[in-house]
């Protein structure tokens, strides 16, 4: 169950950490290993001065790391555990844990180096977890969510319906694309044009429609379509031979603006597009697609 250990009235200056505490305690239950949110709980538990509690998900945060083998995360994690866990018998020994999973993995990557070095391996490639699976496009989503709602953009209501819509939706087995933007249109789009203002402020990124765009096979094929359904992103044109303009649902997501460019092979210019329009683009690519492939397909003989 989730932990309420406390209340708060409507003036109290921690009021918000308090809402985003019992919301994202609702997603731990979901999801146990969201670190997202085991992050958020940290920082506000710390926030309102509940420290055995901050400390207590800053464990589970670690432990969730070292599953996912992401060793650049846990090694911004190790100041914090020392910071927090000092007196905390459960902090101590996560500290430990972590500290020790760090040293044997700086020992295998030193190993791999001389081993390449003296031509007795072939290199390496160091692999940790997916960082364009559904739970880091979830986990995304839900900090924009909660960026949205500090910033003054989400009232607390419509934050909570919002990251819990995001929730849902990453429980599907269907391949749909989980965005802030996407829910908020679904949900009647009130104050979408004013968030997608705020973000493309925020981040330099401009807002563009879609419908002026030919979608060329050459341009959209060169990311997979259930890559662009997944993480809210597509290719829509080229300039010169080295750059490609590329919409993004979350331009906040700098993982996969990194990914997009390395899989490109070019320089990206991110821009951001109404949901509907993103959505009505993917759909006029996969019909073309669709009659392509049946005008290739020969008629069953009479």
């Amino acid at each position: 169950m989730a932990e309420n250990p406390k209340t708060v009235s409507a003036g109290d200056d921690d009021s918000r950490a308090w809402e985003g505490i019992h919301l994202f305690e609702r997603i731990v239950e979901a999801f146990p290993n969201d670190r997202a949110a085991l992050d958020a709980l940290t920082q506000a538990y710390e926030q309102v001065g509940e420290r055995t509690l901050a400390v207590k998900h800053l464990v589970r945060l670690a432990e969730a790391t070292m599953a996912d083998g992401d060793d650049a995360a846990l090694a911004a994690l190790e100041p914090r555990l020392k910071r927090l866990a000092e007196s905390d018998g459960a902090g101590r020994g996560a500290l430990a844990r972590v500290t020790a999973f760090l040293a044997n993995t700086a020992r295998q990557e030193e190993a791999v180096v001389a081993a390449n070095a003296g031509g007795s391996a072939a290199p390496v490639e160091k692999t940790g977890g997916d960082a364009m699976g559904r739970t880091a496009a979830v986990a995304a989503e839900l900090s924009l969510a909660w960026n949205l709602h500090q910033s003054g953009e989400l009232n607390a209501e419509d934050y909570a319906k919002v990251a819990n819509d995001i929730t849902e939706l990453s429980s599907s087995d269907k391949v749909v694309t989980v965005s802030v933007l996407h829910v908020l249109h679904d949900r009647g789009g009130h104050g979408l044009d004013r968030i997608l203002a705020h973000m493309s402020k925020e981040n330099g990124t401009p807002v563009i429609p879609m419908t002026g765009f030919d979608m060329r096979e050459e341009v959209v094929g060169l990311l997979p379509m259930e890559y662009m359904l997944r993480n809210g992103v597509l290719v829509f044109d080229l300039m010169g031979r080295k750059d490609a303009l590329v919409v993004i649902m979350n331009p906040y997501r700098q993982p996969l603006r990194d990914d997009v460019c390395r899989l490109l092979s070019r320089h990206a210019h991110f821009y951001l597009t109404p949901p509907a329009e993103f959505d009505a683009a993917l759909e006029r690519i996969s019909q073309r697609r669709a009659e392509k492939a049946a005008a290739a397909t020969p008629a069953a003989p009479a």
